[in-house]
């Protein structure tokens, strides 16, 4: 392999990967700067013990021979002293919480910034949607948008079969159902899909808002990675497409649960 091919796939999964790795070079680093911390303490109890000993044979250097002044063994060193005596031993200890907390802040930067940029991808994403299917339903009306709709639940059932996948058992039917938002299979039946969207429009009401995660609940569905940020309140409440039914790859029927609004973000803010 060439080297500049090396080297730009190694830039890019640097790039691709860096919070992760920032993450751990902070772990690695606060368990190294502690074990250093430890090591150089032990040190340092040395140094100031022998700085102790140090300081008395000097001061019995110069007692006058006959006088039989005591002094005691160990004098104790303190403030400036002492740290003088140690300071050096924990410079590996201070630079390595230096880079580990430079890691962490980084990695909470990138993470801050590709937050926002993936948070502007889903505003304009959500205005897209909203005005193709307005301009879809203007110009094919209706009865032809939902055909379309129903063609693309369709490919995306074909996309990702349920052979091989777990399907999840929620206790509301035993109906096969497709999620579109997360491509998750499990039983239901259309009256529960259709309760669960009353249900979450009915916490809306009179608390203003929901997540996805509510939504989900009521199906019997897990939460997933980004549920919780994500949702609807009172100036738009959740509403589903009218249940699609499709087939699935192995020619049973598929009902497919997908959004007529899909959530957003900040849905907890009143627009």
């Amino acid at each position: 392999m060439r080297l500049d091919i090396l080297l730009k796939k190694s830039e890019k999964f640097l790039t691709d990967n860096s919070p992760v790795i920032l993450t751990a070079v902070g772990v690695t680093g606060v368990a190294l700067t502690a074990y250093l911390t430890a090591k150089a303490t032990i040190k340092s109890v040395e140094d100031l013990r022998i700085a102790r000993i140090d300081r008395d044979e000097a001061q019995l250097k110069d007692v006058p021979l006959g006088e039989g002044i005591l002094l005691p063994k160990y004098p104790e060193i303190t403030g400036v002293d002492a740290v003088k005596v140690v300071w050096k031993n924990y410079l590996p200890a201070l630079g390595v919480a230096a880079v580990t907390c430079s890691a962490i802040v980084c990695a909470n930067r990138i993470g801050t910034k590709r937050t926002a940029a993936m948070a502007s991808a889903l505003t304009l994403a959500e205005r897209a949607h909203e005005e193709f299917r307005g301009k879809a339903e203007a110009r094919l009306g209706p009865k032809k948008t939902r055909e379309v709709v129903e063609e693309i639940a369709q490919e995306q059932v074909n996309r990702q079969p349920v052979g091989g996948q777990e399907v999840v058992m929620t206790g509301g039917g035993d109906s096969l159902c497709y999620d579109s938002y997360t491509g998750r299979y499990f039983y239901s039946s259309v009256q529960a899909i259709q309760q669960a969207e009353i249900d979450v429009n009915r916490q809306i009401l009179h608390h203003d808002y929901a997540s996805l995660t509510d939504f989900y609940c009521q199906l019997g569905l897990s939460r997933t990675d980004v549920s919780d940020n994500l949702g609807w309140n009172s100036d738009q409440l959740i509403e589903l497409e009218p249940i699609i039914t499709t087939v699935s790859d192995d020619q049973r029927p598929c009902f497919v649960v997908k959004f007529r609004n899909p959530p957003s973000q900040n849905y907890f803010r009143r627009r």
